[in-house]
């Protein structure tokens, strides 16, 4: 039996996005609106006594945060709750190297998008 140990956190901001192709019965989604994105990421480790500490994983998570805020609002807010996913992935992965990651965003904690990255 294979046994594999996740730690999980947990974050949330305060952004503006659009959907520019939203379909024409959700169209209003086409306008900058305002969420209060939760963010929730896992992430594996190998021993199951901190090997990685909640406190630093949430202080790196909240600096790859404000990267994502800054390109957002350089990218005129068309990101995806599923793109911040992936964003956010990407960038966890680029310190935690060789490790599971499973990353979900999701709007005012009601719908998400989730990015799962298996090594």
């Amino acid at each position: 039996m294979k046994k594999t140990t996740y730690i999980k956190v947990t974050d949330r901001f305060e952004d503006f996005h659009r959907y520019i192709d939203a379909p024409e019965e959700v169209n209003f989604l086409k306008n900058l609106h305002r969420h209060l994105f939760h963010v929730t990421v896992k992430l594996q480790v190998e021993k199951i006594d901190r090997e990685v500490e909640f406190f630093i994983f949430k202080k790196d998570l909240a600096i790859y945060i404000s990267w994502l805020r800054t390109d957002l609002m350089i990218g005129g807010n068309k990101m995806s709750c599923e793109m911040m996913a992936d964003y956010l992935a990407k960038k966890i992965m680029s310190k935690y190297k060789y490790r599971d990651v499973e990353v979900e965003v999701s709007e005012d904690g009601e719908n998400s998008g989730i990015v799962e990255y298996r090594q």
